[in-house]
Order: C-alpha cells, then sequence, then structure tokens
C-alpha cells in the first residue's frame, strides 16, 4: 500500500460558463448587426437583454432590447477566454474576482479579440464574465432534493486567483 494521499477530484475548480455580453441601448438596427457579429465569432445563437425600466435621459424604454450575449460551455468557452485573456495582455486587476470567486473584466475594442470589423457596425466593448464551480455545485441549483454545501466546498477569491494564475498563466495587480 502507497502511503500517497491522492488529490480529492471533489476539489478540483473547473470552468462553468464563459457570457459575452454587449450593452449597446435601444439601438434595434445595431443590435442586430452586433447580434450576427458574435454569432459568426462565436457559432452559437445570441440572446437579447431587455430594459427592466424606462429612463428618459439615455433613451432607453421599457421592455426593449438593450443587449445582446451569449453563454458559452466546454471548449468553446476556454477558447474565447483564452483570447479575452490575451486581449488583456495575462493582466487584470485584483478586483475582478467577485467575493464568490467567480471572474469579470471587460473589453473596450471587441477587434482585440480577432473579430473581423466591419464599418456598418462600428466599434464596440464586450463583458465577459467566467464562472468558476466545483463538482457538486450541482446540488445547489436542483430542482429536486436541494442540498447545502459546507464554507470548505465554496470557491474563495484567493482559490479562484491562484487558479487562474495557474492554469492561464494571469498575473493579478
Amino acid at each position: 500500500m502507497s502511503s500517497e494521499k491522492k488529490p480529492n477530484p471533489m476539489r478540483d475548480i473547473l470552468i462553468s460558463k464563459v457570457v459575452l455580453n454587449a450593452c449597446i441601448g435601444d439601438k434595434p438596427d445595431l443590435l442586430q448587426k452586433v447580434a450576427e457579429t458574435l454569432k459568426e465569432f462565436t457559432g452559437q445563437e445570441c440572446q437579447f437583454g431587455k430594459a427592466k425600466k424606462t429612463i428618459r435621459q439615455w433613451d432607453v424604454r421599457r421592455s426593449r432590447g438593450i443587449s445582446v450575449y451569449v453563454t458559452l460551455r466546454g471548449e468553446k468557452a476556454i477558447e474565447i477566454l483564452k483570447k479575452g485573456i490575451c486581449a488583456k495582455e495575462f493582466v487584470l486587476k485584483s478586483t475582478c474576482v467577485t467575493p464568490k470567486g467567480h471572474l469579470n473584466f471587460g473589453i473596450s475594442e471587441h477587434i482585440d479579440l480577432g473579430i473581423k470589423y466591419e464599418p456598418s457596425v462600428g466599434i464596440f466593448g464586450l463583458h465577459m464574465s467566467v464562472v468558476l464551480r466545483r463538482r457538486g455545485q450541482r446540488v445547489l441549483e436542483r430542482k429536486i432534493k436541494k442540498g447545502k454545501i459546507g464554507n470548505n466546498h465554496k470557491i474563495k477569491p484567493e482559490e479562484s486567483r491562484a487558479w487562474l494564475e495557474e492554469e492561464l498563466q494571469l498575473e493579478f495587480i
């Protein structure tokens, strides 16, 4: 018998999903063009975010489309995340990691990701959200027989930063 302890596979941190969001405002034509650009880049259908309330100064009306987003999972999510990190030159602020251990950062120009520039669309920014989780997290979210997860199993910001530095060669300032 070997006296070596195997690492617990339930403690491994994984990327659950990556969400790309572009908030354009109440401009339906431009919103549709941005959605087509994101669909071409990711290969997935985009969803539209709607305004919750009317803000007259911004010309935003309630229940009208103001943003477009796409949720990526699996290998495609990792590939797009690596492009986003390259656009930020592998350096992010330490405040980009939330208290729950997720990662959020913005990209000021979509062409930094390698998306082709189209004059009819112009240049738009993107917000990238990365949800990190451990195996077993579904116990909290499922509909039948929901359970609790102990504090030791929850991802802390320090663990998230360490994992991102090790796996994706990120540097936090």
